[in-house]
C-alpha cells in the first residue's frame, strides 16, 4: 500500500491481523487502548519503505499514514467488525452498534458450562453417580437420565 504524508510516500507491506494478534491486543487495552493500537499494528506491518530507499518500524510510522492503513486494512476485512443495524420498536431510532463476536462467544461457551455442571449435580444427589461417570455419558444420554428424574419428582409432587 502506498501512502503519501507531508509530501512523504510511504510504501507499506502488512498483513491483516490474526486472533493471535487480537489476543496480545486485548491483553494490554484496558490499560492503554493506544498501545494496543499500536502493538496491533507493529505486529501487522511487514515493511515499511519511505520514497528514499530507506526503510523504517512500523512505530515510526506518522498517526496519519497508521489511520490510512487501519481503515485499509478493515476495508480488507469488512466481516472483522460486525454491525448491527437496530431499531427501537418505541420510538423508531434507528441506531448501529457493534457485535462482538469474542464476547458472545464466551459468554454461550459460560452458559453452556453451568447447565453441564447443573446435570452433573442432579444427576450424581440422585443416582450417587461419580462425576466421571456422569461425564463419561454422551449428553444425549445424561439428557435422558435427567428427563426420567424429572418425570420422577414431577410425579412424586404430584401425588
Amino acid at each position: 500500500m502506498t501512502i503519501a504524508d507531508n509530501g512523504t510516500i510511504y510504501r507499506v507491506r502488512f498483513r491483516l491481523p490474526t486472533g493471535a494478534d487480537q489476543e496480545a491486543a486485548v491483553s494490554v487495552i484496558l490499560d492503554d487502548p493506544a498501545g494496543a493500537a499500536a502493538l496491533l499494528l507493529q505486529r501487522c506491518v511487514e515493511r515499511v519503505v519511505v520514497e528514499n530507499g530507506d526503510e523504517r518500524p512500523a512505530m515510526a510510522l506518522p498517526s496519519s499514514v497508521a489511520r490510512a492503513l487501519s481503515q485499509r486494512m478493515a476495508d480488507l476485512d469488512p466481516q472483522a467488525e460486525l454491525l448491527l443495524d437496530l431499531t427501537c420498536p418505541s420510538c423508531g431510532t434507528a441506531s448501529s452498534v457493534p457485535f462482538d463476536t469474542a464476547e458472545y462467544f464466551f459468554r454461550e461457551v459460560s452458559g453452556q458450562q453451568q447447565h453441564l455442571y447443573r446435570e452433573v449435580h442432579l444427576l450424581a444427589f440422585h443416582y450417587h453417580w461419580s462425576e466421571a461417570e456422569i461425564m463419561a455419558m454422551t449428553g444425549a444420554k445424561r439428557r435422558l437420565y435427567l428427563g426420567l428424574l424429572s418425570e420422577g419428582l414431577n410425579g412424586a409432587r404430584g401425588q
